[in-house]
């Protein structure tokens, strides 16, 4: 939203990989502009998945929604709250590897198993015009 930092604690540490007991939160920053350049401030917990971790995250065109990719598929946050609003899954054997936004209000979503084209209303926040399909 060109406010805000959001940022996905893996729970990852060291060589022993990811902890599913560790940190798995998504934390929100206020990005502040200053004649210098660009800070972040303001720490807060946004979000924490119930299971798996945030692994991508992208907010829609509008700014209300902010979409992570989890294992179980795609989950929709309130951007304010980080509320999940619903969840678009996928198949238990494919968990979801990677997703994309494409222009006219839809998702690739890649998994383990297979690749999914998704309808949405929402436009993706395009914020490099090099990624905008102009």
């Amino acid at each position: 939203d060109g406010q805000h930092l959001v940022v996905s604690n893996t729970g990852a540490s060291g060589s022993t990989g990811k902890d599913p007991l560790g940190n798995r939160s998504l934390t929100k920053y206020k990005v502040v502009y200053t004649e210098n350049g660009h800070a972040i401030t303001a720490p807060s917990i946004l979000a924490t998945p119930i299971a798996g971790l945030y692994d991508g995250l992208r907010y829609t065109g509008s700014g209300k929604y902010l979409v992570g990719g989890s294992y179980e598929g795609l989950d929709f946050l309130d951007a304010v709250t980080g509320s999940v609003l619903g969840t678009i899954k996928v198949k238990s054997t494919d968990s979801t590897v990677n997703f994309a936004f494409r222009k006219g209000g839809g998702i690739y979503v890649v998994g383990k198993g297979g690749m999914y084209s998704i309808k949405i209303a929402e436009e993706v926040a395009w914020s490099d015009p090099a990624f905008s399909g102009q």
